[in-house]
């Protein structure tokens, strides 16, 4: 009982001095923005959307905000797959994407196989030696040229996606997506993807206008996409590298999700159409309820005070509980569940137990010889690679400076690649 209330004060704390002022400011300037641009709907789009849908009512109630608010059960993987066959073999840039352990059986699953499906489609392809080796991102990219030259695999991720698409193309019927309605998506962002396979459905089904998203961050934007759609409020793909350097998408998912599990699929029923869940429940529901209950009292306590949280605010405070964790925050949050694959069947750690060996090959140096192609292997990661820093416990600012270094260098050279496209 005295450790659950140890737990409860934290996440009580970390909600009112981090995690209510960052939602308050966020979605203080989507929905000034949206009554700017006279959108009259938000979709706030399933899991990372929940709390701020939460905050959007909220806000709209306590500050008279014009806009209708609504959430969109979905995911990468519910609308990817359905799109599949929209983007002939463009899919495969969604599919062999890179990640923190990536396997050859990941990648298969990620075109919708099941467990069965995707072991025998290792078999034909010769692979199954091959089927739960972690990759290196260099690996897992050489997989597109292979999979372009197997027609039999093609040909399945096709005239699965033919099958799915009906009951998701509904679905987003059914909500209200093509209804001559002004309206934008508001999502935790990061590289914009989501946006754009919405679009390429919306517009299949005769919806002409362009889709407006609004984001915590991004870092990057789909290629063949109009950049002014895409809005982000903490950082975009051009400057603000300090912020990048000091903050954790994973970590983000994780605090700011929802309770329900994630969207698989699609289904019509009696009733109409409904998302079907991987699981009844995120499995850090627990404590997802709990921040969701203190963020919004404290939101709510925000509005009625009418504060002003800019940007640079949340700045302060996210930077510090992301990138210079305390020991207490990190026994705490780093030990929620998260994956940063599209299905969510083997879950981890946020911060993973590492040795000092392994931080070590999360430095500058060893990073940058493997980007360059002059060291092989897969590093052994983590999703909040701070947090494990400290949980280590040895040499800690060394390692912080370490991981700090490669992190600007990465985000310098995503800047330089995003100017090229």
């Amino acid at each position: 009982m005295e450790y659950q209330l140890q737990i409860n004060k934290m996440i009580e704390a970390s909600a009112r001095e981090v995690f209510a002022p960052v939602m308050y400011a966020f979605v203080s300037w989507v929905l000034k923005k949206a009554e700017q641009e006279k959108i009259k709907r938000l979709y706030f789009l399933a899991r990372d959307g929940y709390q701020m849908y939460l905050t959007a009512r909220i806000l709209c109630a306590e500050q008279g905000y014009p806009v209708e608010c609504r959430y969109l059960k979905c995911s990468r993987f519910a609308l990817r797959v359905p799109a599949f066959h929209l983007q002939g073999n463009n899919c495969l840039e969604f599919i062999c994407q890179g990640g923190i352990d990536v396997t050859l059986r990941k990648v298969l699953k990620r075109t919708g196989m099941n467990e069965q499906e995707a072991a025998a489609m290792a078999e034909r392809l010769g692979k199954t030696e091959e089927f739960d080796k972690v990759m290196s991102y260099q690996e897992v990219q050489q997989l597109k040229g292979y999979f372009c030259n197997s027609p039999k695999l093609m040909e399945w991720i096709f005239d699965n996606s033919k099958k799915a698409y009906p009951d998701a193309a509904g679905y987003l019927r059914q909500e209200g997506l093509l209804e001559p309605i002004s309206y934008a998506i508001v999502d935790s962002g990061w590289i914009g993807t989501l946006q754009q396979t919405l679009q390429q459905i919306l517009k299949n089904e005769g919806r002409a206008e362009v889709l407006r998203g609004f984001y915590f961050g991004l870092y990057e934007l789909p290629q063949n996409v109009e950049p002014q759609m895409y809005d982000a409020f903490y950082f975009s793909p051009y400057g603000k590298i300090r912020r990048k350097v000091y903050f954790s998408n994973s970590l983000f998912e994780c605090i700011f999700g929802a309770p329900e599990g994630m969207t698989l699929r699609y289904q019509k029923d009696t009733q109409g159409y409904e998302a079907v869940l991987e699981q009844k429940e995120n499995r850090n529901r627990i404590k997802i309820e709990q921040t969701t209950d203190a963020v919004c009292k404290y939101v709510k306590e925000l509005a009625r005070e009418q504060r002003i949280i800019s940007a640079e605010d949340v700045e302060r405070v996210l930077s510090r509980f992301m990138g210079e964790p305390k020991r207490e925050e990190v026994e705490e949050f780093g030990n929620w569940k998260f994956t940063d694959d599209v299905l969510e069947e083997k879950q981890q750690i946020v911060a993973a137990n590492l040795s000092e060996e392994e931080l070590s090959k999360n430095h500058f140096l060893y990073k940058s010889l493997i980007m360059l192609g002059l060291k092989k292997g897969p590093v052994h990661e983590s999703a909040w690679i701070e947090g494990s820093t400290v949980r280590c416990g040895r040499r800690i600012r060394k390692h912080l400076r370490q991981i700090r270094w490669y992190k600007y260098v990465l985000y310098l050279r995503k800047e330089i690649l995003e100017k090229r496209k």
